[in-house]
């Protein structure tokens, strides 16, 4: 049995852990850290366009690779915690893409939103099952 918010299972011999078989907090980890680059890879260049002050996106940015590294499949409120964030995500950067897109915004400040849009509403998925597989089965 796993135990979650503990990262010790006592039914497997230390070393030997197995995530659950229904974890995908690894792909997860990948859209957090890549969201991260491309928000920073944007942001000179959409600093002026996007209603966040500054600091509270670099600050988003900084949690974003914080959630990453500490994803997971023993922590439940991190699994939680990263598909709210996967869920904000989605509606934020489509938010964004579209009213980019009708403002008549630099195209690649579109295309990164929608990217990121796109990356986060996988992130919901692969959380959501993470999520999903531990309530139910777990």
């Amino acid at each position: 049995m796993y135990m979650l918010g503990n990262d010790v299972n006592t039914e497997m011999p230390q070393g030997d852990k197995l995530p659950p078989p229904h974890y995908y907090g690894d792909i997860v980890r990948g859209i957090f850290v890549f969201a991260g680059l491309v928000m920073l890879a944007a942001l000179p260049f959409s600093a002026s366009f996007v209603p966040m002050p500054l600091p509270i996106t670099i600050a988003s940015v900084i949690a974003l690779g914080l959630l990453a590294g500490f994803m997971s499949p023993w922590r439940l409120l991190i699994i939680v915690i990263n598909t709210g964030v996967s869920l904000i995500g989605t509606i934020l950067f489509e938010y964004q893409a579209v009213t980019f897109l009708n403002a008549g915004t630099p195209a690649f400040l579109f295309f990164a939103s929608q990217v990121l849009a796109i990356g986060f509403f996988v992130a919901l998925y692969y959380s959501t099952k993470t999520l999903r597989w531990i309530l139910m089965e777990g």
